[in-house]
Order: structure tokens, then C-alpha cells, then sequence
């Protein structure tokens, strides 16, 4: 059997301990599992998740002490086949010491990572492997891993046979807050919604430790707390209170990047949380989130989630269903290809939750992430090599090149996946419409595609020149101009793939208007996409949301 050596930056509360431990689970049969904890931050009450681990691997659980050369001693006994890191090891190990893990081995390297505040550019090591928990990790951190793949942890969803199992009433509306007892996480303003509502069929349910060190916050609730509302403490099986709960409700006022947010819109919740500015623009675009205001307006909302029937039975709706009427799912395979160059940067960042959440839809969604380039562009295959320049202004230039091959690499990728429709985005596009309406057009466009002879369709600006026909719900242009987004059917992927296999390189736009002359395009009289505020690499100069 095959020797397995996970190190791991700690095993306190939160997502990695309990990733690790299912993730052991699966592996226990396969390997002979050794597990280093490299600093113990549980202070011997966060321990739960701690425990399982241990319970799992018996003798072979280690824990770090100030020496920490003593991993290189733990190697050597184990003599390891894979080596995994689950956290980048350049967030927790001194850079000499991780130096001697990674040189002269005699054995695999794997990592993932649990957070999204790490910068690429400080990564230093290279794994054989990256195994990335979310999308957002491999569209952040693909560009610099070797190999990689996305392993989410398993999502278990039957809220009846779970409530029952946690001897619950599923005739209840239950709201579920997970955290440690803080006055930050400030679980006190959910007692007083919980007190108000009282005598209705609703419960709250807190899930997380009690410090000691906290003890003057938490005691006090308490001991005046509200028949409603239940304490279930630390747990390992929390993944079941998110399977089965009907709201997740954070009040928090003190945050930086709240795991138990992500882990609660991975089981698709509905979130009701306050928008912080330590937030940025994290979930200011998230469908899954409605942001709290006043005590007051908050109460109202949360009352409105269900409501009593004749025969006195709860009848609610998510929050979800109630701002987005339900729409068609796509019905043939559409792949969006998205673009992209500096994925940490505000811009970038939104447009990713814009189109992420395609996904809902049953549109497949790939990353494309290229490195900018930098470097004076090759003037032998320009279509225009005098034009070629280091700086903006009627020029082609490096970020002109990056353009034309991130839209290139798209669409190679793109026929990978046999798709019937490829919908291409570059790095700012933002959907500036509701989704369901987007789907609804999205839908449109592909029946149009299928029925006429258009060549392809445009979702972003158009200066109305060269339109031909004016069609009820499209209109036809003799002529492309729309590279920021791009619906192409399957039918026109051998003429698009000629284009780019026998012409010389050009901006996107122009290339697309001067090698597919005359090829009918799509549009809608407005466009329903725009492109988000931000640094143009293109321009080099800040710009506002545009058309």
C-alpha cells in the first residue's frame, strides 16, 4: 500500500479540517495515511474536527512543535510516495524549508488551497498537482499550478430525512447561523428577530463553539434564551445543517472573508448577511445573497420567507424564487469561454460574478487564463506589422496580441468540448440584466442561429452601422463588430477555425470584420452586456462602465 503524508497548516474549526477529514475518509482504503498538523491553534477546545482526524489515522498523526525542521526527520521515516500540502505551502512554511521538501525528491508533490486572498505572483514552489476545492480557486490559481483539477466537497441535499434525523420538525422554517460566539459575529441581533417571532412556526439554530475567552458575550444570551432558537455547539456534521436549512442568517459586523458564507452558498442557501467593506465587491453580485439594512426592514423580510396556510402549516419561498422569476433552462450545450488576464483586480473579479453564475443555468462555464503579454508583438504574422508599437493610440501593441491570442485560445479550447453554441466573454463583460432575462435572449439567439442563415451573434456594443434587416426581437448587421461578447454555433466552427489557422494576427474586432467579410451577424437593438469599469490593458487608462 502506498504511502500518503498530508501536512496541514492546522486542524482548528473551519472548511480545511473538515475537507481533510472527508477527504481521508474516501482515501483511508487506498493509502497509508500520515497526517502532519503544523502548528495546534485549537487551544484544546476546538477540537472536534481535530479529533476525527486522529481518530482516523491513530499513531501516525503528528503535531509540530517550535522546531519545525522536524518535518524533513518525519520524511525520511515515512519514506512518503505523495507528499500533499493542503494549503500552499508558501502560506505556512518557511521558504528554505519548503526549498529542501521540494528539491532532490523521491516522491509526488500534491497541494490545494482553501483560500482566495493568496497573490500568484507569490507562489513560489511548484506541485505535480493542484487539486483546487472551488471554480473560483482554478480561475484564480490556474495559470500558475502544472497539472490541476477542481474536487469540491460533496454536496448532500434531502432536507426532510435530515431534519427528521436531527429531530426536527421539517413543517418548521429553520435559519441556521454557523460561528464562533463573538460579539463581532454578533449572534445577539438573531435572538432579538428570534424573540419577535416568537409563536410562529420558525426556529433558529447557532452552530459553533463558546470560547471561554468569550464567555461575558455569550453567557448572558444564554440565559435569557429564546425558546426558539436551539444551540447545537461545535459539530462535525454541519454539512447537514446547510443541507436541510431554509436560510443562512449572518449578522456579523466583523469580517474579512467568512468561510461559512462559501460554505453556505455552495449548498445553494439563501443568505441574508450585511454588505462590509471589507467585502469589496465579493457578494455584492451574488443572486444566492440579500443584504440586511435596518432591524426593522430585516424583521419584514425574513417574516415574508413563510407564512401560515388555512391549515396552519408553513408556506414559504426563498428570496431567490421571489426577485427571479423562473426561467428556461438552456437546452442545447453552451460553453461560455471566458477570458482572462489579471483575475485579482476589481475588474476581472466582478465580471467573474457575473458569469459564474451562468453555471445555474446549465451553461458549462471555462476559464481561459493567459498571462498578460508584455513583450513587442511579432511583427512576421501581423497583418499589420507597421502598425506594431509599445504604446496605445491607433497602434497594435502587446496588450493588442494578448487580445488576439486570449481570444484564439478560447475558441480552441472551446471546440474541445463539442459544444452546439460557444459563447465567448473577454475579461471586463458583465451581464446587465437580470439573469433570467440573459438566459431568455441566450435561448433566443441559439433558436435564431438554428433557423436562419446568421453566421454568429453579438451580445455587446454595436454602433448600428450596417444593418441590413430589422427583425421583431433581432437585427441583422452585414459585418462584426462585438468582440467583447460572442455566441457562435457549431455550424460556423470550420469557417471560424480557417480564419484563424490563415490569417495573420489583428485586433480581435478588425480580424473578425476583415477575414469574415459579409458574414451575417445577430444583435439585439441594445446590448445586453457591458463592460466593467477598471484599468484597460488595451487603453492603459481607467475607465467607467461602458458600451
Amino acid at each position: 500500500m502506498q504511502r500518503l503524508l498530508v501536512i496541514t497548516p492546522h486542524l482548528s474549526t473551519g472548511g480545511l479540517p473538515q475537507f481533510l477529514y472527508k477527504k481521508l475518509t474516501v482515501l483511508k482504503n487506498k493509502f497509508e495515511i500520515h497526517v502532519v498538523e503544523w502548528d495546534d491553534i485549537t487551544g484544546g477546545v476546538l477540537v472536534v474536527q481535530r479529533n476525527l482526524i486522529r481518530g482516523l489515522v491513530g499513531s501516525n498523526f503528528y503535531t509540530l512543535g517550535e522546531k519545525k525542521s522536524q518535518i524533513l526527520e518525519i520524511i525520511k521515516q515515512v519514506k512518503p510516495n505523495i507528499i500533499h500540502f493542503e494549503e500552499f505551502p508558501e502560506t505556512f512554511i518557511e521558504t528554505k524549508l519548503a526549498q529542501r521538501i521540494f528539491s532532490d525528491k523521491g516522491y509526488y508533490i500534491t497541494e490545494t488551497t482553501h483560500g482566495t486572498g493568496f497573490r500568484k505572483e507569490d507562489k513560489l514552489f511548484k506541485a505535480d498537482k493542484t487539486m483546487f476545492v472551488s471554480d473560483i480557486n482554478y480561475t484564480q490559481y490556474g495559470s500558475v499550478a502544472n497539472k490541476s483539477e477542481i474536487i469540491k466537497h460533496p454536496v448532500i441535499k434531502n432536507r426532510e430525512a435530515i431534519l427528521l434525523e436531527l429531530g426536527l420538525d421539517p413543517e418548521y422554517f429553520h435559519i441556521l447561523n454557523v460561528g464562533l460566539f463573538t460579539p463581532g459575529k454578533n449572534q445577539a441581533e438573531i435572538m432579538e428577530y428570534a424573540k419577535r417571532l416568537k409563536g410562529e412556526k420558525v426556529q433558529f439554530h447557532f452552530v459553533g463553539n463558546q470560547a471561554g475567552n468569550f464567555e461575558g458575550y455569550w453567557k448572558p444570551l444564554m440565559d435569557n434564551l429564546p425558546d426558539n432558537c436551539k444551540i447545537w455547539g461545535e459539530r462535525n456534521d454541519v454539512y447537514r445543517f446547510y443541507s436541510a436549512m431554509d436560510l443562512f442568517l449572518f449578522t456579523s459586523k466583523l469580517e474579512n472573508r467568512p468561510l461559512s458564507v462559501l460554505e453556505a452558498l455552495a449548498y445553494n442557501m439563501p443568505v441574508m448577511m450585511y454588505n462590509l467593506d471589507t467585502y469589496s465587491v465579493e457578494f455584492s453580485n451574488h443572486e444566492g445573497i440579500e443584504f440586511l439594512t435596518t432591524f426593522e426592514e430585516n424583521l419584514k423580510r425574513i417574516n415574508s420567507l413563510f407564512s401560515k396556510t388555512t391549515e396552519d402549516k408553513p408556506l414559504y419561498t426563498p428570496f431567490i424564487e421571489l426577485q427571479e422569476a423562473p426561467c428556461i433552462p438552456c437546452k442545447k450545450k453552451i460553453t461560455a469561454m471566458h477570458i482572462l488576464t489579471d483575475i485579482d483586480t476589481p475588474r476581472e473579479i466582478r465580471s467573474m460574478q457575473s458569469l459564474t453564475k451562468l453555471k445555474n443555468h446549465k451553461v458549462d462555464y471555462i476559464p481561459v487564463i493567459s498571462k498578460r503579454y508584455t513583450e513587442l508583438p511579432p511583427a512576421e504574422t501581423c497583418e499589420y506589422p507597421e502598425k506594431i508599437s509599445m504604446e496605445p493610440g491607433g497602434k497594435l501593441t502587446p496588450g493588442h496580441y494578448g487580445c488576439y491570442l486570449g481570444h484564439k485560445k478560447a475558441f480552441e479550447m472551446g471546440l474541445e468540448t463539442n459544444s452546439d453554441f460557444l459563447l465567448i466573454f473577454e475579461c471586463d463583460a458583465v451581464i446587465d440584466m437580470p439573469m433570467k432575462d440573459f438566459i431568455q435572449k441566450l435561448n433566443y439567439a441559439c433558436t435564431v442561429l438554428q433557423e436562419t442563415d446568421l453566421f454568429w451573434f453579438s451580445f455587446g456594443f454595436h454602433n448600428n452601422a450596417n444593418i441590413i434587416e430589422k427583425n421583431t426581437g433581432y437585427w441583422v448587421v452585414d459585418g462584426f463588430y462585438g468582440a467583447h461578447a460572442y455566441l457562435i454555433p457549431k455550424k460556423s466552427y470550420a469557417e471560424f477555425k480557417e480564419m484563424y489557422d490563415k490569417s495573420k494576427w489583428n485586433v480581435a474586432d478588425l480580424l473578425f470584420v476583415e477575414k469574415l467579410k459579409h458574414k451575417k451577424a445577430g444583435i439585439f437593438e441594445k446590448p445586453i452586456t457591458l463592460q466593467a469599469a477598471g484599468y484597460s490593458i488595451l487603453d492603459k487608462i481607467e475607465t467607467n462602465d461602458r458600451y
